[in-house]
């Protein structure tokens, strides 16, 4: 495995002023480049295009994992370069219950976006929910249904060395409104991994307003993250109406907690075409 880099770092929308310019613009995307000719990308938020961008210059097989299906995290697709480029090989793996490429066509219909799914000249594969297995034969990895309104996924990934990576992009852990969910199901699925990449968008000032969102309080992803024995956490999914010094106090805040509880685990601030591993 070559490297894991953070391309989008934002929540439900992009951001453009200045501000917010220092840990990141643009909605969810991370990239794992396996080898020379394999790349997969976990959600294509808005983080997608420049990558495509890049990865328009190569000859990777790609393999775009989503995680659900809201807008930030599938914004970029309709922007992704490779879509367009004759006989590229672009796999998009669905893995919630229910059919994603209806969605897609939808999305690229004529009315929605200009070019049609039809026009696109790639060798394009929806694997969805029923085929999910397929992509544990190119990574080694595993998901976790999230609380999330219309459904969410988690994705660990096990790099060569042994390393662990949990990818949770949108996650509300207070409430948990669903007897189907529990903090032992997310402590379970986090235990011990070497990073935990979680949604972290809201603070105590929002929970009035915020709660049933579908995205997780500050406070509420440290208890977890303490009680699951991860080694690193890394807040992501950045509201976008939170600006690089609004993040650093929430940083701030966040090894407050961890120095009065006697905590072990470091925390960090995800930031666009930055290393998850460094």
């Amino acid at each position: 495995m070559k490297s894991i880099t953070y391309q989008g770092v934002r929540g439900s929308l992009p951001t453009s002023k200045e501000s917010f310019s220092k840990y990141g613009h643009d909605t969810s995307c991370v990239s794992i480049e396996l080898d020379e000719s394999t790349m997969v990308i976990l959600d294509a938020g808005t983080g997608i295009y420049k990558l495509g961008q890049e990865l328009a210059k190569t000859t990777h097989n790609i393999y775009i994992l989503l995680s659900h299906y809201h807008w930030d995290h599938i914004q970029g697709l309709p922007f992704f370069t490779p879509l367009y480029q004759p006989n590229r090989n672009v796999t998009i793996v669905a893995g919630l219950p229910g059919r994603f490429k209806p969605l897609f066509n939808n999305m690229m219909d004529g009315i929605r976006f200009p070019i049609k799914h039809d026009m696109l000249q790639s060798n394009l594969t929806f694997w969805e929910a029923s085929q999910w297995d397929k992509i544990k034969d190119i990574l080694p990895i595993e998901k976790c249904f999230n609380n999330h309104p219309g459904g969410a996924l988690s994705f660990k990934v096990t790099t060569p060395s042994g390393k662990t990576m949990v990818y949770c992009s949108d996650n509300e852990l207070s409430p948990l409104d669903s007897a189907e969910y529990s903090l032992d199901h997310f402590r379970q699925f986090f235990e011990g991994v070497d990073v935990l990449i979680h949604d972290t968008q809201y603070i105590e000032e929002d929970r009035a307003l915020k709660t049933g969102w579908g995205h997780s309080f500050l406070t509420d992803v440290l208890d977890l993250a303490h009680s699951a024995n991860v080694k690193s956490l890394v807040l992501y999914h950045h509201d976008p109406e939170k600006s690089d010094v609004v993040l650093e106090s929430m940083l701030k805040d966040a090894n407050e907690w961890i120095a009065n509880r006697g905590a072990t685990f470091s925390v960090s601030i995800a930031t666009e075409d930055s290393p998850v591993f460094n």
